[in-house]
């Protein structure tokens, strides 16, 4: 999903909003068991989402005064049945 802001995500943590990249989901662990279960070509049951900010970063990728997001989850590859 990409979004066009009029400005930066409003985060509470100030960590947040310096990151390029923010996994958002559960523990540590869920999202490694989550990225676990993708691999293994099923839908976690905790999935988890990245959000990417590359405007703070790369200014030309949104107009003057303005930023853009991008998010998205993992999803197993589909398989072709044989």
């Amino acid at each position: 999903m990409d979004w066009a802001l009029n400005g930066p995500i409003p985060w509470r943590a100030e960590e947040c909003r310096r990151a390029a990249t923010l996994h958002l989901g559960g523990t540590m662990e869920e999202i490694a068991a989550a990225e676990k279960e993708v691999h293994l070509g099923r839908h976690p049951e905790k999935p988890f989402v990245l959000v990417a900010q590359q405007s703070l970063f790369d200014p030309e990728r949104a107009p003057a005064g303005k930023q853009v997001g991008w998010a998205y989850c993992h999803v197993p590859n589909a398989q072709e049945s044989t």
